[in-house]
């Protein structure tokens, strides 16, 4: 066990915690100028059937260059972030969950830093990031990956905050990513494009006033992919420029409770094989396009707006604009099913 306490310091060039088989490795960084000072790369849970854990704690700060938790097919990696100015510092890559299994929690004001960073990298890898808390703060100068080829799980909770460049859920074939951001505050900021189920099935969840903002976005992206994303509750809003549902795989996308998308344009259906289906219900509920929807261009698209839910197209709706396009509005509610009367396509 490595403890650093009070103050104290540590350097070295690389670090293992949790080295070989049957190993079990424990460092505690904790409390103010509390520091470990990696000046190569640090491995938490290394070789198979090792275990390792970090616990930064109470303003402690870990610096390294890349990081990794549960690097190797049968290792266990587990790394705590905790307390305000709480901090570990990744000035290269990330991964959680490289080839074993992974688990990263940033709360209470805790924060991580890292350039590009996998969660569920390797097949058959499993890798979980919560950040949780006012302040708590995973910042991404590069990419994200949640489910590159394993299964990878993001939840950001009670305030806390995620942001990188461009983000994959449910990257490469075979893969399962998750995303869930829940609660007032809580918010995942992509400075760049969201792919939602780009090879694989990837889910996104934003809940109970979260927030996630995003430049172009496509859910089911490439054939054999499976995306799906949910908006439900007061406040909880999904901002994206084009909005792709359906683009070659299959996509869908529910608004509930009065949650809110908006897009520059949206389409629903878009290549050949496509399937996209989006649902908007709910009184308060809405999808805000600045110009336009279309619904089924050359795939398969679905709209239904129900119970009071609200889609705005100011220049114009188009139903099977392209070669082969299937597309179907439900104003209403979708057939056998009931709606007050209260829906608007505007």
């Amino acid at each position: 066990m490595l403890s650093i306490a009070n103050g104290g310091s540590v350097s070295n060039g690389y670090g293992i915690v949790g080295y070989r088989a049957g190993s079990i490795g424990v460092a505690n960084v904790d409390g103010v100028n509390s520091v470990w000072a990696n000046h190569s790369s640090l491995y938490i849970g290394y070789l198979a059937e090792s275990n390792g854990t970090l616990n930064i704690t109470n303003g402690g700060s870990v610096s390294n260059l890349d990081g990794q938790v549960g690097s190797v097919a049968g290792s266990v990696g587990a790394v705590t972030v905790d307390g305000a100015n709480s901090a570990w510092i990744n000035s290269g890559n990330l991964i959680v969950g490289g080839s074993g299994i992974g688990t990263l929690s940033v709360t209470n004001g805790g924060s991580v830093s890292s350039t590009n960073a996998w969660v569920g990298s390797g097949a058959d890898s499993v890798g979980t990031v919560t950040v949780d808390g006012a302040d708590s703060a995973w910042v991404n100068s590069g990419n994200l990956l949640i489910g590159s080829s394993g299964i990878g799980t993001l939840s950001i909770a009670h305030g806390g905050s995620v942001s990188n460049a461009k983000a994959w859920v449910g990257s490469l074939a075979g893969s399962v990513g998750t995303v869930t951001v829940d609660g007032s505050g809580s918010k995942w900021i992509n400075s760049d494009a969201l792919v939602v189920g780009s090879y694989g099935t990837g889910t996104l969840s934003i809940t109970n006033g979260g927030s996630v903002s995003n430049t172009d976005d496509w859910v089911g992206a490439f054939a054999g992919s499976v995306g799906a994303v949910a908006v439900d509750g007061a406040n909880s809003t999904w901002a994206n420029r084009n909005l792709y549902i359906g683009f070659s795989g299959a996509g869908t996308l529910a608004v509930t409770n009065g949650g809110s998308v908006s897009s520059d344009q949206g389409v629903i259906g878009n290549d050949a094989g496509s399937v996209g289906t989006v649902t908007i219900d709910g009184p308060d509920s809405t999808w805000i396009n600045s110009y336009s929807v279309y619904v089924g261009i050359s795939g398969t698209g679905t709209l239904t707006i129900a119970n009071g839910g609200r889609v705005a197209a100011p220049f114009f709706t188009a139903i099977g604009a392209g070669t082969g396009g299937i597309g179907t509005l439900n104003i209403g509610a979708a057939p056998g099913e009931t709606d007050p009367g209260r829906t608007r396509c505007l």
